[in-house]
């Protein structure tokens, strides 16, 4: 729900900043013939149209950080589209405006480039181990089994359930070296059954 609501800020912000391009073209009281508002109008809907595209192709979790570098590429002229769309705007303006259009730039990258240095941690997108901890989580509990609970984990081990014992080395939800009710280690139970399987699972993932 937090990237959700955070993506939801980076597509807000970006579209504060299309407002203001709107607004500065139509203020401006030397506004071009209507032809270059039209280019100008088509070069801004290529441009949302390249940032929407750019979070939506993110990996899951991605979304913010994909529209986030976007929109600082905008800010920044290293986006050729938004490159072309300011140099039509500027071209309506008079030189006070113009100077007063590019200051705003000016602020708007400074301020992008401290949000992302003091991004928060929890904001970042999931890791590849991170994605592949979760997905093993969910189908422990499609199985009925709860992927934090060591007991579990060992009864899967005692009874050879190869399947749910790689989920619960993936889920990293159960301390691998759990033992049971005589002291055995996960591993040590493994080893007794004699599953080779069991046995070089959970000897490489160091239980």
């Amino acid at each position: 729900m937090t990237l959700f609501v955070a993506s939801l800020e980076a597509i807000m912000r970006f579209a504060s900043l299309v407002v203001a391009l709107i607004l500065a073209v139509a203020g401006s009281p030397a506004r071009a013939a209507d032809a270059s508002e039209g280019l100008a109008l088509s070069r801004m809907l290529a441009l949302m149209q390249e940032v929407m595209e750019i979070a939506a192709s993110a990996p899951p979790g991605g979304e913010q950080r994909a529209m986030d570098k976007a929109v600082r590429d905008i800010l920044t002229g290293r986006n050729p589209q938004a490159n072309a769309l300011a140099r039509d705007i500027a071209s309506q303006l008079s030189p006070d405006d113009r100077e007063r259009l590019a200051a705003i730039g000016r602020s708007a990258a400074t301020l992008s480039e401290r949000s992302a240095a003091t991004a928060p941690a929890a904001l970042a997108a999931p890791s590849m181990s991170d994605r592949q901890a979760i997905d093993a989580r969910k189908d422990l509990a499609a199985m009925g089994l709860v992927y934090h609970d060591p007991r579990q984990f060992i009864d899967a081990v005692r009874r050879g359930d190869a399947i749910a014992v790689r989920l619960y080395v993936t889920g990293r939800g159960v301390p691998l070296d759990a033992r049971d009710a005589d002291g055995a280690s996960a591993l040590d139970i493994a080893r007794r059954s004699g599953n080779a399987e069991l046995i070089s699972l959970l000897a490489g993932a160091g239980s």
